[in-house]
């Protein structure tokens, strides 16, 4: 069952520190230099700083899906980001997490599994390695995504994101927090948007097979910049809540439910699945200069 309270483990490498919450393998703290680059939580906006998303990346049409023609139910974005995982410091620079399925996991989400998180840092960078071993003699369907919030005191209208490919940005239109069919053209075809609290009245920005591999978000009033690298990532998500402090860049492999959608978890928008018995890893790196 979830857990209120849990350990959380540090590592260091003399350029990056990193702190890591046992629960849900959440990202607690990235620091270069001493100085922290992530949101880090207030209740008027969005009291989490980066949750890992598994088995699903945003949210289900009535919470609900249908596999084998039974009905689950799983909140938006899954349930580890509310799990303790097995965490271990393995060494200065890097520390795992491991959750495997077990009788909770398994009423909302009918697979064997074991899911591992892994975090670790190289000279300016934090790679973050998710593996997901199929327990099962059939194919399992799965969604994973990161969604780190990074700090921004001078507001997000003082930032760019900057794609290193050339984007249409199109963004998917979202409805009741869900998908509809159609997609908004927001700007010019580019590879640079200036943000704007607007674009995030109603949800995120959100770009579907993205032709970029990174993306840097650059501060104007900061020479901080931080690159996040996804190439194993389909999808693209860029949110905050207006007034708030911070930009998310989330790479998803997943993504919510159409508004019109049937609830055939196989037939899911986005999902992945893997053979039996198989592995799927997927990795995205953050890099701060």
């Amino acid at each position: 069952m979830p857990i209120s309270e849990s350990e959380k483990i540090y590592i260091e490498n003399g350029q990056l520190s990193a702190v890591i919450d046992c629960r849900g393998a959440q990202l607690k703290s990235l620091k270069k230099d001493g100085v922290e680059t992530l949101w880090q939580g207030d209740k008027r906006f969005w009291t989490e700083t980066a949750p890992v998303l598994f088995p699903i990346c945003g949210g289900l049409k009535d919470d609900t899906y249908i596999l084998g023609g039974k009905q689950y139910s799983l909140q938006k974005h899954g349930f580890a980001c509310n799990l303790e995982f097995e965490g271990q410091r393995i060494s200065a620079e890097s520390a795992r997490f491991i959750l495997r399925s077990d009788k909770y996991t398994l009423e909302k989400y009918p697979y064997e599994f074991i899911f591992t998180v892994t975090f670790t840092l190289h000279d300016n960078m934090l790679r973050t390695e998710y593996k997901v071993k199929n327990m099962n003699e059939r194919d399992m369907y799965y969604s994973v995504g990161a969604h780190e919030g990074f700090a921004c005191k001078e507001g997000i209208e003082a930032c760019s994101v900057v794609f290193d490919r050339q984007e249409k940005f199109e963004t998917c239109v979202v409805q009741d927090g869900l998908l509809s069919r159609k997609k908004q053209k927001i700007l010019s075809d580019g590879n640079t948007i200036d943000l704007k609290e607007e674009y995030f009245t109603v949800d995120a920005l959100i770009f579907e097979n993205v032709n970029s591999d990174s993306v840097t978000l650059i501060n104007h009033k900061n020479p901080r910049k931080i690159t996040v690298e996804f190439k194993d990532f389909e999808n693209l998500l860029i949110w905050t809540v207006p007034g708030a402090g911070y930009v998310c860049i989330e790479p998803w492999s997943g993504f919510p439910d159409y508004i019109d959608t049937d609830k055939d978890f196989t037939k899911k928008n986005a999902i992945q699945k893997i053979l039996p018995y198989g592995t799927a890893v997927k990795t995205h790196i953050i890099t701060i200069d």
